[in-house]
């Protein structure tokens, strides 16, 4: 059974000493729910590309008849789930991209790592505007300010969105309908977050 407790004891040690040195807690992803990682594991990883979300195509498992699909799990999981590496900043990355793969993870409620590398994210003319989608849509979830029913809509990846924030407790929704603003709906900060 030593198997079965030295990842316990490892993680343990690594937390410790982290916090020793004054880290916060340390975002831990896995693959697997196993003995021994999950007791720390803040995210599960279920894998990354084209056979899980297709934000090009905007489908689900394109590359593979069997993509996996994590509208099922993620509603109802102890841990968030995420999509790995999928979508990295590219010299034609766009506004639009993130704006579509921000709605579509807070929509089934994943995350994704954001890959970054220095020569792609700076040869990207949008790269700005895109990391402040990602920070604007990121602080309205760290709010709990998207309601189910807004998530149910951010889900659909027919659909498009745009959200700007008003205040630190105040964010405005809008569809994207043909590239034109519409349907605006206001979010709030909730109780306690």
């Amino acid at each position: 059974m030593e198997w079965f407790t030295q990842p316990s004891v490892f993680f343990r040690k690594m937390f410790e000493r982290a916090a020793k040195y004054g880290s916060k807690d340390i975002p831990f992803s896995g693959v697997t729910l196993s003995e021994g990682s999950w007791q720390y594991q803040s995210i599960w990883n279920v894998g990354g590309g084209k056979n899980l979300y297709d934000a090009d195509t905007r489908e689900w498992g394109s590359s593979t008849s069997q993509g996996k699909d994590l509208r099922d799990v993620t509603y109802s999981n102890y841990f968030p789930v995420g999509m790995g590496g999928n979508f990295p900043i590219k010299a034609n990355s766009t506004v639009e991209q993130y704006e579509h793969i921000q709605a579509i993870s807070v929509g089934i409620g994943t995350t994704y790592s954001l890959t970054l590398n220095q020569k792609d994210v700076e040869s990207c003319p949008q790269k700005n505007a895109i990391f402040k989608v990602i920070r604007t849509c990121e602080d309205a979830r760290a709010a709990n300010a998207f309601p189910l029913s807004v998530k149910k809509q951010l889900a659909d990846p027919k659909k498009d969105w745009t959200l700007e924030k008003m205040d630190n407790n105040t964010w405005k929704l809008y569809q994207k309908i043909n590239g034109v603003k519409a349907n605006p709906v206001i979010l709030k900060r909730d109780k306690g977050y």
